[in-house]
Formats: structure tokens, sequence, C-alpha cells
């Protein structure tokens, strides 16, 4: 027995609207940024940052020194689908910069040196460092406006107080790309500052 008439054809209207429903309904939720993060101890930062919402790509796997890497069409291909990227900053990874105009030109990009409250320090060489005097910490303005980028060491985040300061900054960056799950980026930055 098939069913047919005007009563049918309504049930199937009905039903198309329902279906389109759904769609528009779940097709508005939110979706997190596409996010991409130089390297590994930065990477760590966002993911708990991030927590289940998703996961950001690395581009230099941890094995790899971030100061000569050559992206990989995978990493590149990530770099150009970022809606934001973090990146210590280009004393670390000179050759990033270029890419970054290059592939990924519509993303946010955060230089994490240049986020303020970022403790930066003389760039120590030798075996012993050869730190005197010289081994203090410098506030980021300082160094900007010696404009000495060459003389400090790029690996902030080895600081403690800069993993807590960059974790408060990134959920802030997050949420505002991404307001609807803003309260858990904070919560996850919060949790992730606590564990610090």
């Amino acid at each position: 027995m098939q069913l047919k008439g005007p009563i049918v054809t309504k049930i199937h209207k009905l039903m198309i609207v329902l279906v389109l429903n759904l769609c528009l309904i779940t097709g508005t939720l939110a979706v997190p940024p596409s996010v991409a993060v130089d390297i590994a101890p930065l990477h760590s930062l966002v993911s708990q940052v991030m927590g289940h919402l998703g996961e950001p790509n690395l581009l230099i796997p941890a094995r790899v020194s971030p100061h000569q890497h050559i992206l990989k069409p995978s990493e590149a291909s990530a770099l150009e689908r970022a809606e934001i990227v973090f990146w210590i900053s280009e004393s670390l990874t000179p050759w990033l910069g270029r890419a970054l105009n290059n592939v990924a030109g519509s993303a946010e990009v955060v230089e994490m040196l240049k986020i303020k409250g970022t403790q930066v320090y003389a760039l120590r060489t030798g075996a012993l460092f050869e730190a005197h005097a010289h081994e203090y910490a410098h506030t980021h303005e300082h160094a900007h406006h010696q404009g000495e980028h060459e003389s400090i060491d790029p690996h902030a985040w080895l600081a403690p107080a800069n993993a807590i300061a960059w974790m408060g900054m990134l959920a802030e960056e997050l949420a505002e790309l991404d307001p609807e799950n803003a309260e858990t980026y904070r919560a996850n930055a919060k949790a992730g500052k606590a564990d610090i």
C-alpha cells in the first residue's frame, strides 16, 4: 500500500524543513579556530588552553632544530589554513617570518617575545654562558627600544613566569576568535597556570 495525497506531501515538506533546520543549528555550533604553533614547548601551552576543543598544528617537530627548519608540504598546508599563528620570534626561527608573509597571509600572527610582560634575557654564549653582570632579566619593552633582537635569548619559554603570562594571553587571543568557547579557553588557561 502506497500513501499518496496532500497529507503525504505536507509530511515530506515538514521533514525537509526539519532536516534543514537541524543542519542550520548544527552549523552554528562553535568551531575552534585553526591554530598553528612554531615549536613544541609553545604547542604544549596552546594545547592546554585549547583543551578538548581542538589541537593546534605544530610546524616544527620537536626533534628538529627550529633555527634552520624547512617546512614540509604538510606543515606549509597547516600554516596556510591557520586563522592564528603563535611563534616565539624571528630570533628563534629567522626563516619563519617570510613563510608567515607568503603562506599565512590572512592569519593573525602573534610573536610571543613581543607579548607585554614577557621576560627576556640577554643572549648567553660560551660553555658556562660567560654570564657575569649580563645575566639579568630585561623586560621586552627595554629590549624592543634597544632594537637588539640579536642580543636577546629567544628561549623565553624556559621561564615559568613567561609560560604563566602567555597562557592568559593565549586564552584571550583564542576567545577573541572564538567567543562561544571563550570561557573554556579562560578556564583551561587558569588551570594551566595553577599547574605551573
